[in-house]
């Protein structure tokens, strides 16, 4: 291994808001730097979101001045926190629920498959004893 010193070599900073090779995509936005609010942690989650949904907050996050999709989500979020707006979600989705259950097209095609599973079950169980 060789023992010679590494010249370094200094480069003035370069300004890419506007530096031309470097593509969009990859300049510094200093406007996405924005402050957690106190006492209050980030935690990394993995979720799904439909298509469409993650489209629309990554469309509105392209414009200029536009925090991160990520961030638009948890703005969103924290309004319907604030809101209470979880309460009149779960309570409309217990009613879509409860019209679903009570539908006698649903009951019929639960008890079917229910019908089904047991007739399959038994049809192992006889031909494990036959063998």
């Amino acid at each position: 291994m060789s023992n010679k010193a590494v010249e370094k070599k200094w480069e003035e900073p370069v300004d890419d808001s506007t530096e031309e090779t470097i593509a969009e995509e990859f300049r510094f936005k200093p406007h996405r730097l924005e402050r957690v609010q106190p006492g209050i942690k980030k935690v990394g989650v993995h979720l799904y979101l439909d298509e469409d949904v993650l489209a629309h907050f990554q469309q509105i996050a392209q414009g200029d001045g536009a925090p991160a999709w990520q961030t638009l989500v948890n703005q969103v979020l924290r309004k319907a926190v604030e809101q209470k707006g979880t309460e009149t979600l779960t309570g409309k989705a217990t009613a879509e629920i409860e019209t679903i259950v009570s539908s006698e097209p649903f009951v019929s095609a639960v008890a079917d498959r229910i019908a089904d599973r047991v007739a399959d079950k038994l049809k192992r169980k006889t031909i494990k004893k036959a063998a």
